[in-house]
């Protein structure tokens, strides 16, 4: 799949999901970039805003990591947000390291 963007993105299978945790609210990440991420939300009113809020994202092998988010669209799919700080591309690398192993690329043809 082509990616047309600054940053790879990373599209996560259902039971891998990683989640965003602020206050007493987890959404399940649906895809994650550097600089961003797109959460999964009911019909209800979170995530409405437009000013920024402090959250944890927590990966299914237990890294956490911090980040300073805004929202800056919704979509039919979710919320995507936007990250006042990149993630580091490490982080990012070792979290798709993780998918292809789980998930070979042989598997998905």
């Amino acid at each position: 799949m082509s990616q047309n963007r600054d940053y790879f993105r990373i599209v996560f299978p259902i039971g891998e999901r990683p989640c965003l945790k602020a206050d007493l609210t987890e959404w399940d990440i649906l895809d994650l970039s550097e600089n961003g991420a797109r959460v999964a939300v009911n019909d209800d009113n979170t995530l409405r805003s437009l000013d920024s809020f402090d959250a944890t994202i927590r990966f299914s092998d237990g890294t956490a990591a911090t980040v300073n988010a805004c929202v800056q669209r919704r979509e039919a799919e979710g919320v995507v947000l936007q990250f006042r700080e990149q993630l580091a591309y490490s982080l990012i690398m070792a979290e798709q390291r993780r998918l292809l192993r789980l998930y070979p690329r042989e598997k998905l043809v």
